[in-house]
């Protein structure tokens, strides 16, 4: 059911009509009451500095978010609706970079650890990872 409903909302796609966990929660946690910053600010912008000079340069402020908008419903529909997805070995190294990052800083923080416990470790990290 959700397939079919991808192609409506591909062409219907636009960041700004996105949820955010800050915004739907006036920018307090909910728990702890504190301040949370604007995820929305952040991300559009990012979204600024990455957009191309040509559609930075418009006398629309927001064109930057419509040519992200406009760009997500070209390049993803042709990909998933026609033909499908293949990722490429960079993506794949992007997608990872994460877990990359991660794993250094626990090896960082094993390097003072016993030999033992840093062993212990690595057979834990590699039954989640791997399983």
């Amino acid at each position: 059911r959700e397939l079919n409903q991808l192609p409506s909302q591909l062409s219907n796609f636009s960041l700004q009509a996105t949820q955010s966990y800050c915004c739907d929660n006036h920018h307090i946690h909910p728990l702890t009451q504190q301040r949370l910053p604007c995820d929305r600010e952040l991300v559009y912008r990012a979204l600024q500095d990455w957009c191309p000079l040509e559609a930075s340069r418009s006398l629309f402020p927001d064109h930057h978010l419509t040519f992200f908008n406009d760009r997500v419903r070209a390049m993803m529909s042709s990909r998933l609706l026609h033909g499908g997805y293949r990722i490429t070995y960079s993506h794949a190294l992007i997608l990872a970079t994460p877990y990359v990052w991660f794993f250094m800083g626990q090896a960082a923080y094993l390097e003072a650890l016993p030999w033992s416990e840093w062993l212990r470790f690595a057979m834990y990290a590699g039954t989640t990872v791997f399983a």
